[in-house]
């Protein structure tokens, strides 16, 4: 088992980006689950318009992608996920319905390969220019080869557990999430 801890440090020249942790965990992987509170549509082009990313999904890689809506994630955003959704049937976007008071707050992505490795990457950085690249963040990178297990049945029992709250973009959601906006940082870099 391989774990890294990893601070995005926008200040650092040597930094590795949230980004750069996704795409290089998205090479050679069969699927990707990724758990996101926040997306904005920037972020998500900018991610799934990455070259790793298209041949990921070009040879037939899974991507089971939930993002909250209580906050930031837009209608933009999800119309640009279902859209990506119904261009490739393995890529499958689904937002987080919250009727509680707390926020649905998860960051993290899991990736898993034919050969029986996975990693899990998890941390503070949300899928928007600032999570992925602008912002200082935290985040830890975790390796396990196909002897090893990585237990992520807690993972897998919240999301059976919130089943019901696991929804396909509907207009509902669109509606929902016309209601959240994306307010720009002055000063803050735009991911390239």
């Amino acid at each position: 088992m391989d774990v890294r801890f990893c601070i995005q440090d926008p200040t650092h020249p040597e930094t590795t980006y949230l980004y750069e942790a996704i795409i290089a965990a998205a090479v050679d992987a069969s699927y990707w689950r990724g758990v996101y509170a926040f997306a904005s549509r920037d972020g998500v082009d900018h991610l799934i318009e990455d070259a790793v990313v298209h041949e990921f999904m070009r040879v037939g890689g899974e991507t089971d992608l939930l993002v909250g809506i209580d906050a930031v994630t837009n209608r933009p955003t999800l119309e640009r996920l279902r859209e990506l959704g119904r261009r490739n049937a393995q890529f499958r976007p689904r937002v987080f319905w919250n009727e509680t008071h707390g926020l649905f707050h998860p960051k993290l992505s899991d990736f898993r390969y034919a050969d029986g490795r996975r990693t899990l990457i998890l941390g503070s950085g949300n899928l928007t220019p600032g999570g992925l690249m602008n912002n200082f963040e935290g985040y830890t990178i975790i390796s396990v080869d196909r002897a090893e297990d990585l237990d992520v049945s807690a993972l897998d029992e919240f999301l059976d557990r919130h089943g019901e709250r696991i929804r396909e973009i509907d207009d509902e959601a669109l509606e929902r999430a016309a209601r959240n906006l994306i307010s720009p940082i002055k000063g803050a870099r735009r991911a390239s």
